[in-house]
């Protein structure tokens, strides 16, 4: 029995951190109304393509989290690696906000320490939680530039530019999304050997 409630438990822990980051994400996209600007549609929500968006994230999130063997994890990459997208809400409903405020290097960081922390003090995980979500992030960017539309606020809310990466970057982002889930191991490995 405490084996389900353990397991039921760490489901109900990745469902609040998943939520806390879709909010996270939601609300760093309200500092573009600071610097209002036409809002632009990427497309990549139609209806034809829903579908696809959301599996190739998913896809990719979980990919790059595979190397942390830990299924929790992988579950809270998938999802995070979709959920960055509630960025995109206040310029889909129509308001004067770039979309992708949250595709930034600083938003990547802030979410990761932010629940990296949470996980520390309820004891599920902060390292592990720490760089899947920067994990995440790096796989959400490979995947949308794969899909063609790789244009992002990288350094918001330091600054409004949209950078386009092209389309050979996509590995790179995916090689740096499962590095950084590597990372943790390594230095796992390193620390016991300097203990024995």
């Amino acid at each position: 029995m405490s084996r389900v409630w353990r397991a039921r438990e760490k489901l109900l822990w990745v469902v609040a951190l998943a939520s806390a980051y879709a909010a996270l994400s939601f609300l760093w996209s309200t500092m573009g109304f600071a610097s209002p600007v036409a809002p632009v549609h990427f497309g990549e929500y139609s209806s034809a393509q829903i579908v696809t968006e959301i599996g190739g994230h998913v896809l990719f999130g979980v990919a790059a989290a595979l190397p942390t063997m830990d299924g929790w994890l992988v579950l809270l990459a998938g999802g995070e690696s979709v959920l960055i997208d509630a960025d995109h809400i206040l310029a889909a409903l129509g308001y004067p906000v770039a979309g992708r405020l949250a595709h930034s290097v600083f938003f990547a960081l802030a979410a990761a320490a932010l629940l990296g922390y949470l996980s520390y003090r309820a004891r599920m995980g902060g390292k592990g939680v720490f760089f899947v979500t920067l994990s995440a992030v790096a796989a959400h960017f490979s995947y949308d530039v794969f899909a063609g539309n790789g244009v992002f606020y990288i350094l918001s809310p330091l600054s409004l530019a949209a950078y386009a990466f092209s389309y050979p970057t996509w590995p790179v982002f995916m090689a740096a999304a499962v590095g950084l889930n590597v990372v943790p191991k390594v230095w796992h490995l390193r620390v016991n050997s300097r203990n024995n």
